[in-house]
């Protein structure tokens, strides 16, 4: 008998396990706050893979089982494995702005058609697909989310443009009630204690009963007695998904304030102005911190749970309308100035910044201790944690001016490479401050590497006719420099009218100790495309390059790339007796094509 009571136990484990499989939907719970669970500490990141598609990523992914699960804006649903290879895509109605929602073997997510798909996550064939009425009129626009699909038990719950919050049966697809608030719902519903909380776009917030879709109470923002017309522009709606801690319930809106409501009651605890910017970020939570982003206030900021007192704020380039996460006291989050930052939790520090192509409106997500964000670039990006101690004291730096006296590269590209370098562990130095590395450099002798974004040498590490140039003295102590573009040594520069007024080769014997053939155009050589020596791939290049000012092999220590001519364009100098190390390498004036090479080679055989 103790034998088939046992074996009748494993058999309920079982089946219980399978009931209670994982599932996985936007911001991670039912509560939506937005907190993940990691090994790794993202106090810093870099890239792993991206996944390119062929339109803008606002959907957030799931990750389950080793894959990663996303929409995009030409209609396809993505299935790719953690390695960033494509496993199937599904091509919907419409574009997919919703974020995915998995249980079961079943992945599920909403078209801009109201179309609610059940695929399976195996091989992306339907399971069913449900039509969820017909979007309303909203002449207000900025409409960039659907509502993503809530999983709760048997039942999913999602909103719709038809203004309905829907529930529906997992299994069939089939509708099992309705609640009609009259104003599309964007907002992606929570759960929590039998309850579903939602706004709309007419700026009410929404608790109804999870079985029978009873109205519990509603709350009326600010918005609700605006007029868009006195305004110009939308401060109704609520596209923001309600998030509940602590029996309080945060939700922003477009009317500019961010709530704290009674769980319960739906009345007013407290709430912050930010002084008309809208709150389109769903909140996360941790503890008692809230972290939210604003719109045309440019910022991320952390307020108090229960008293909606500000505790810090972090100020971006561009508004914010993802959803920023929490992972390991480090707060994760995208902004349209296409950066995704890390910053510390209860402080606000900026720990990281990640660069990529255009805006971030899909909110980051935290699996397997990688971070996975769409872009509009169109592509998924997987980061991974690194170290941001170096080993050995070796000491990372990147010089930028803000303004220059001369601009080499354009669209700000500069910044683009300060920023991918500071994302990487490295201290972003202005002028002053590089000199000051230079010197402790010099003094030490430590192990160090300083990558030029702007790519301008200032006349203070130049030296003069009496004085050793300071940028030499740093190398001929050991120290490693690399540049980006044409070697900023050969710059003459009328610092009055702050530009180049010739190329003179000459200048880089001084400066760097480089002898350049001649001092003519036939140094400069003109635009060549060039290709990685077994060198220069062993130092990390594999990207063909367009480069000039190509040189013979015989003048450098190591050859990276050679153009079709035969020349050396990039390349390594070795200085004794400290051998430290100059390196030339090339980046587009207008690009980022080679940034993740250019740091591979910055750091070969010094890390």
């Amino acid at each position: 008998m103790a034998k088939i009571y046992y074996l009748a136990c494993f058999l309920l484990l079982l089946h219980s396990t399978n009931i209670t499989a994982q599932i996985n939907q936007f911001r991670n719970a039912a509560q939506h706050t937005g907190v993940y669970s990691s090994t790794v500490s993202f106090d810093a990141v870099e890239q792993q893979w991206k996944f390119k598609t062929g339109a803008a990523i606002r959907s957030t992914p799931v990750v389950v089982n080793g894959h990663v699960f996303f929409g995009n804006a030409d209609h396809y649903f993505y299935c790719v494995d953690t390695s960033g290879k494509e496993v199937w895509k599904f091509m919907a109605d419409a574009a997919i702005h919703s974020s995915p929602a998995y249980k079961n073997g079943i992945v599920y997510f909403n078209s801009r058609k109201n179309t609610l798909y059940a695929l399976n996550a195996s091989n992306g064939k339907p399971a069913w697909t449900t039509i969820l009425g017909k979007t309303l009129a909203y002449e207000w626009g900025f409409d960039y989310y659907v509502s993503s699909p809530l999983i709760e038990g048997n039942t999913i719950y999602t909103g719709s443009g038809d203004g309905k919050l829907y529930a529906v049966d997992i299994t069939s697809g089939k509708i099992k009630w309705n609640y009609n608030t009259g104003s599309m719902v964007r907002s992606t519903p929570a759960y929590n204690k039998e309850y579903i909380f939602f706004g709309d776009c007419a700026g009410l917030m929404y608790a109804v009963n999870a079985t029978d879709g009873k109205l519990k109470w509603t709350f009326k923002s600010n918005g609700d007695t605006m007029r868009n017309e006195i305004f110009g522009f939308d401060r109704k709606a609520v596209i923001a998904s309600p998030v509940i801690a602590n029996n309080i319930l945060v939700a922003g809106g477009r009317d500019g304030f961010l709530y704290g409501l009674n769980e319960l009651t739906g009345e007013k605890i407290w709430q912050l102005d930010y002084q008309v910017s809208w709150i389109l970020s769903s909140v996360a939570v941790k503890d008692s911190v809230v972290v939210t982003g604003t719109s045309d206030g440019s910022f991320i900021n952390a307020l108090n749970l229960f008293t909606g007192k500000e505790l810090w704020r972090f100020q971006t380039q561009a508004p914010v309308w993802a959803s920023p996460i929490i992972t390991n006291d480090k707060v994760i989050c995208g902004s349209n100035d296409g950066v995704l930052y890390g910053l510390e939790l209860y402080t606000g520090k900026e720990l990281w910044r990640y660069r990529a192509g255009e805006k971030f409106f899909a909110s980051p997500v935290v699996a397997g201790n990688k971070v996975y964000n769409g872009n509009d670039d169109g592509i998924m990006y997987c980061l991974k944690n690194v170290s941001v101690t170096s080993p050995a004291d070796i000491y990372k730096s990147v010089f930028w001016m803000k303004e220059p006296i001369f601009q080499y590269f354009r669209y700000g590209v500069d910044n683009y490479i300060k920023n991918y370098f500071q994302s990487c562990g490295y201290k972003s130095v202005d002028e002053n401050a590089m000199k000051d590395f230079l010197q402790a450099r010099i003094n030490d002798g430590k192990k160090s590497v300083l990558v030029f974004a702007t790519n301008f040498f200032p006349a203070s590490i130049c030296g003069d006719s009496t004085h050793e140039a300071l940028l030499l003295s740093y190398l001929r102590k050991g120290g490693r420099v690399v540049v980006c573009g044409m070697n900023p040594a050969v710059y003459k520069i009328d610092t009055v009218r702050k530009e180049v007024t010739a190329l003179d080769f000459t200048l880089a014997k001084k400066i760097l100790d480089i002898d350049y053939p001649t001092n003519d155009t036939r140094a400069f050589n003109g635009w060549y495309p060039a290709f990685a020596t077994p060198e220069g791939k062993d130092w990390g290049l594999t990207t063909n390059a367009v480069s000039r000012v190509g040189i013979p092999a015989s003048l450098v220590s190591v050859p990276l790339m050679k153009d079709e001519t035969g020349k050396v364009t990039s390349w390594v100098k070795y200085f004794l007796p400290g051998k430290g190390s100059f390196i030339q390498t090339w980046l587009s004036e207008s690009s980022l094509n080679t940034i993740e090479e250019i740091r591979a080679v910055a750091e070969h055989e010094l890390l």
